[in-house]
């Protein structure tokens, strides 16, 4: 059963591109190395007039089941763009949701 994970990263003020930009890679390499993984998508939030909220960054993953979110965790390269990540952000929320 596939399984989402939706991150809401909260990014110091200004470092949203900058933290946005470093998912990014971080996704590429994610879609290459885990064939469990299905979407990695970084997303900057909008407001209801199409402008960016400032402070955040989602991120929207989709993995063909909850195994392969599991290999995910465990990747050195996540817990290395975790540190080097770290300066930019004050907290987050994620949330695995199954997928009906």
């Amino acid at each position: 059963m596939p399984i989402a994970l939706i991150v809401d990263y909260e990014i110091h003020a200004g470092k949203e591109q900058a933290f946005a930009d470093r998912l990014r890679e971080h996704a590429i390499a994610t879609l290459k190395e885990n064939p469990g993984c299905l979407r990695f998508e970084v997303n900057l939030p909008l407001d209801d007039n199409g402008n960016r909220k400032p402070g955040h960054v989602v991120l929207n993953e989709l993995y063909r089941d909850f195994d392969t979110v599991k290999e995910h965790r465990k990747s050195p390269r996540l817990a290395k763009m975790r540190e080097d990540t770290a300066p930019l952000v004050i907290g987050r929320v994620a949330t695995l949701c199954e997928v009906v």
